[in-house]
C-alpha cells in the first residue's frame, strides 16, 4: 500500500512541478529572469564544490552516480527545483508561524536528499542543504530562474568531470 501511494505520488511529480513554474511565471514573472551577475557568482561556488567532489571522491561510482547520465536526464534539474525550491518558497509566504516554515522546509530538504541517496549517504546528506540553504538564500538574492540555470551548470559539470574522469582512466 505505501508502495502504491509512493507510486502515485512519483507519477504526480512532473505535472505539479509543471504547474508550479507555469503559476511562478503567471505571478511572478520577475523570478523567471537569468541575473547573468548571479550566473558569475556562482561559477565561483561551483569551483570551489567541484575541487571539494574531487577530493573526497575515490573514482568509485557510488559517490558520483553519472554515469549513463545523459543530457536528456537534466531536464530534471527545472522539475526539481520547482518543486522542491518553489513551492516551500510559496508556501511559507502565507505562513507566519517559524517552526512551520522550518517544519516544511525541513519536509522538502528531506525528500530531496532522499532523491539522491543513488550517490552515497555523505553526498546525499550534503544534498538535504541544498533547497533552504543555496537555492531559497540565492533566489532571494537572484531569482529561481538563476538558480535553476546554475543547478543544471553544476549538473552538467558533474556530468563532464566523471566522463573526462573515464576517459583518463583508459590512458
Amino acid at each position: 500500500m505505501i508502495n502504491d501511494i509512493f507510486r502515485a505520488l512519483t507519477q504526480l511529480y512532473p505535472y505539479v512541478s509543471l504547474i508550479a513554474i507555469l503559476l511562478v511565471v503567471v505571478y511572478d514573472r520577475k523570478q523567471m529572469s537569468i541575473d547573468l551577475g548571479g550566473m558569475a557568482k556562482f561559477i565561483g561556488l561551483l569551483t570551489l564544490i567541484m575541487t571539494i567532489k574531487l577530493s573526497l571522491w575515490d573514482g568509485s561510482t557510488g559517490a558520483i552516480n553519472t554515469f549513463g547520465v545523459t543530457l536528456s536526464h537534466l531536464k530534471w534539474v527545472f522539475l526539481e527545483d520547482s518543486f522542491y525550491i518553489m513551492i516551500p518558497f510559496y508556501i511559507n509566504k502565507k505562513i507566519d508561524s517559524p517552526l512551520i516554515r522550518f517544519s516544511v522546509w525541513t519536509f522538502f530538504s528531506g525528500m530531496f536528499m532522499s532523491g539522491h541517496l543513488y550517490q552515497g549517504l555523505f553526498f546525499a546528506t550534503i544534498t538535504l542543504f541544498y533547497p533552504y540553504f543555496i537555492s531559497l538564500k540565492y533566489s532571494k538574492k537572484t531569482t529561481f530562474a538563476t538558480v535553476m540555470a546554475c543547478h543544471f551548470m553544476f549538473d552538467s559539470f558533474q556530468i563532464i568531470m566523471v566522463k573526462l574522469h573515464n576517459l583518463m582512466s583508459y590512458v
